[in-house]
């Protein structure tokens, strides 16, 4: 016998439904944090970051050597900017305390054959070479010409 406002629909049909929007919401949820924000959309505020650094500093003079900048501003990227061999790009922007979800150095432009010594890297802040993958990089791309660099100390 039907109730007279009765939408038919039985309880266990309408227990059904919720558990399956439940799960959707679920794997939604799931792919947003374990994919989107770890896959390239997730580097991509990092990359409009370098991007910025790139164009406001393009025209810096690259005779000052390397230059770090620190903390900037709410991102709290520690940032180099290394001299590069590409006259259209006379620096390689790299973010030293974070990687790519995939271990990749965050840099913009990439393959200019940015320069730095070995010193000045053994002289960067800790604090800013918090990135174990960074600094194997910054390792391999140095050279031990003291002369390449005017600068040996960052301001901490």
């Amino acid at each position: 016998m039907n109730h007279p406002h009765s939408t038919g629909l039985s309880k266990p049909l309408v227990f059904s439904a919720g558990l399956i929007i439940a799960i959707a919401l679920a794997a939604a949820t799931y792919y947003w944090f374990a994919v989107v924000r770890v896959g390239e959309l997730g580097t991509k505020n990092a990359y409009s970051f370098l991007q910025d650094i790139e164009i406001e500093n393009r025209q810096t003079d690259v005779k000052s050597g390397p230059i770090v900048l620190d903390r900037m501003s709410a991102s709290g990227y520690w940032v180099l900017g290394l001299v590069s061999n590409d006259k259209k790009f006379p620096r390689t922007w790299i973010i030293l305390n974070q990687t790519a979800p995939d271990g990749t150095v965050l840099m913009l432009p990439v393959g200019t054959g940015a320069q730095v010594s070995c010193g000045y890297i053994d002289n960067l802040p800790r604090a800013a070479l918090s990135d174990p993958q960074v600094l194997q990089f910054l390792e391999g791309i140095c050279t031990h010409d003291v002369s390449a660099d005017k600068r040996t100390r960052t301001e901490q």
